[in-house]
């Protein structure tokens, strides 16, 4: 528990003993952060505490204290930019993998989930491509930067007119279930 105290005092020194007497000590204010509802009771508890008459200190420990206050800091270079703020006029997705993908290889399948993303995010090795599953629709990109474009035309219904590999029917009924992918043959 920490707290913060202000007070104020008058002081005498006596340099033949190095002492120094607080006298007539006053407690300007007592906070105590941490504590939610005990503060009250923590602030009357240290002001029973305080010795009413004043108490004698060293006058080195005084000095000690004040030398330490007026100790020149160094400032420390921060980078306070901005963060990139990013604006669409259209329906968009925010497509977020920090650093390098993090791939997971799916097992009977030449697809990897990129792990390190915050969609459900496939690569297949062969083609060398992204396949990016937004609620029923499948994009892809050469690229995580992209183009990403959808995977079929909306027009075309059938399974040889879609552009995503052959798995996908059967692994994207268990997207998400687990952070193990199988086929529906496993």
């Amino acid at each position: 528990m920490l707290g913060v105290v202000d007070l104020k005092a008058d002081t005498l020194v006596d340099r033949d003993t190095h002492t120094v007497f607080f006298r007539d000590i006053t407690i300007t204010s007592v906070r105590f952060p941490s504590l939610q509802g005990d503060a009250q009771s923590m602030e009357q508890l240290f002001r029973s505490l305080i010795p009413a008459g004043g108490e004698p200190i060293s006058v080195e420990r005084v000095m000690a204290d004040l030398e330490r206050s007026k100790v020149q800091t160094t400032p420390v270079a921060v980078k306070n930019d901005p963060p990139q703020i990013f604006y669409s006029t259209s329906p968009a997705i925010l497509l977020m993998a920090p650093g390098e993908p993090v791939l997971a290889p799916i097992e009977k399948t030449d697809l990897s989930f990129v792990v390190n993303a915050n969609w459900d995010l496939f690569f297949e090795k062969s083609k060398k491509h992204y396949f990016l599953l937004i609620q029923k629709m499948w994009l892809t990109a050469p690229a995580l930067k992209g183009p990403w474009s959808p995977t079929a035309n909306r027009e075309l219904r059938t399974q040889r007119d879609l552009h995503y590999p052959a798995q996908f029917p059967r692994l994207q009924r268990n997207v998400r279930h687990s952070n193990q992918f199988h086929t529906d043959n496993d």
